[in-house]
């Protein structure tokens, strides 16, 4: 009797610990990363132009952290070359100026560590070069719209090669463990700038899943150094499962769990 009763209470001890585990982080903290957003990289030949060209581009990520662009440079004593981000066209964004000494005397690509800025998405943009009197510079491009996107100032089905960057910062994940009726994640933003309009999604794979084996939505808003929780709607099922949350570009968490009825041991 006495033993049984130790059973019962070891028992329930065990499912007490279960259901108070902590949360506990499956991926690294947030970062930014860097990656190539817009870009033109066909050249057919490296064409001379003053004062100034331009090139539309339509960005797909806000943070614009610099540009590289394919020129060159056919006199040591040129002025300063002038790279600007413009919308509309003549209202600088940003810009960065590069002496003479950083062009090569061969078309190659170079990197303008513009200011960063944040960029209207969906909206066209321009990259214009220029320089005053007294230089030679020259920028590669190619015809047959390259880059349907947007267009030039050669005109003619014309575009210029060029690269925007942009800076993609990411939330942690964290999914909670233990034992629920559901599954639930929390995500922290401890580095980036507001996050806003954060697509999510939770899985529930495996075993035999009745209900709930998946659900979505969007966050509105993660000021920097908040949390948001998100979270699936009642599971039930039966047998082991694999839980996959998303949040926005980050790459998927994952965590094995066992479904038993409407609860989910989160391991």
């Amino acid at each position: 009797m006495e033993a049984k009763m130790m059973k019962r209470v070891s028992g329930i001890l065990v499912c007490i610990l279960l259901m108070i585990t902590a949360v506990l982080p499956l991926k690294g903290a947030s970062m930014a990363e860097e990656i190539i957003d817009q870009h033109q990289e066909e050249s057919d030949d490296c064409l001379w132009f003053y004062p100034s060209e331009w090139q539309e581009f339509v960005p797909s990520h806000k943070r614009l952290v610099r540009v590289e662009v394919k020129i060159m440079q056919g006199y040591g004593g040129s002025p300063p070359l002038t790279l600007s981000v413009e919308r509309p066209l003549g209202t600088v964004i940003t810009s960065r100026e590069l002496p003479v000494s950083s062009i090569p005397n061969t078309c190659d690509w170079v990197s303008f560590d513009v200011s960063d800025v944040s960029l209207e998405t969906g909206k066209t943009h321009y990259l214009k070069l220029s320089y005053p009197p007294g230089g030679e510079y020259a920028w590669a491009g190619a015809s047959g719209n390259p880059y349907p996107q947007g267009s030039s100032s050669k005109g003619g089905g014309w575009d210029w090669c060029f690269r925007t960057y942009v800076e993609v910062c990411r939330p942690e994940v964290e999914v909670v463990k233990g034992l629920h009726a559901g599954v639930s994640a929390v995500v922290t933003n401890n580095e980036c700038p507001d996050l806003t309009n954060v697509r999510w999604t939770i899985s529930v794979e495996g075993g035999f899943i009745l209900l709930g084996e998946y659900a979505s939505g969007v966050i509105s808003s993660i000021p920097p150094g908040d949390t948001a929780t998100i979270s699936s709607r009642p599971v039930l099922g039966l047998g082991r499962a694999v839980i996959t949350v998303t949040v926005g570009d980050c790459d998927p968490v994952t965590a094995n769990a066992i479904v038993l009825g409407p609860f989910v041991l989160v391991q």
